[in-house]
């Protein structure tokens, strides 16, 4: 006797009313509507020079461990901590209104780091870690950009350089590189 088994692939349990064409049509739709229900809230335009992109990091980064000084290790990151926040809010913004302006001012301000060669000198050990961090939101970021056409060779050319130092570090089994190196596969 033969049995047969039936799998049903769900939209992550989303609910509405309208049937659905396929999977991730859901999702679509919900974008589009949560963009037009929030147009009226976003900025319609931005001046790039009154934005306050963090400067670039151009000297060599070395970070206190986080759990043995909290303190220091705020202090001392928050130059990268900003470039995070503000390539992501940017990079939000496009994204929330289709305005490549948002984009344009991204891809200025990254270009002034990678012209800078911004974050190449760092420490084994916590610097390394965040410069890892760092470059993926920067990455994440430009791919967006360069998905809407706005891109830069200065931009992908200092990503590919920070990348290579990066990943020529070696993570152990204790110390300082665990968690990104089981991160980054």
């Amino acid at each position: 006797r033969r049995r047969v088994r039936w799998f049903f692939q769900a939209e992550d349990g989303i609910r509405d009313r309208s049937p659905s064409r396929g999977l991730g049509d859901v999702y679509k739709r919900q974008i589009k509507d949560h963009k037009e229900k929030y147009q009226e809230y976003l900025p319609k335009n931005i001046d790039c020079n009154e934005l306050s992109f963090p400067s670039p990091e151009i000297s060599y980064i070395s970070l206190p461990n986080f759990y043995d000084d909290p303190k220091g290790y705020y202090s001392k990151s928050r130059g990268l901590r900003d470039l995070e926040i503000t390539v992501s809010q940017l990079t939000g913004l496009y994204v929330s209104s289709g305005n490549k302006v948002f984009l344009g001012c991204l891809v200025r301000g990254l270009e002034k780091w990678a012209k800078a060669n911004a974050m190449m000198k760092f420490s084994k050990g916590q610097a390394w870690v965040n410069i890892g961090w760092a470059t993926s939101s920067i990455a994440m970021a430009y791919s967006v950009a360069k998905q809407a056409s706005v891109d830069s060779p200065f931009i992908e050319s200092w990503l590919v350089e920070l990348t290579n130092r990066i990943l020529k570090i070696k993570g152990g089994k204790k110390g300082c590189c665990n968690n990104l190196s089981n991160w980054r596969g």
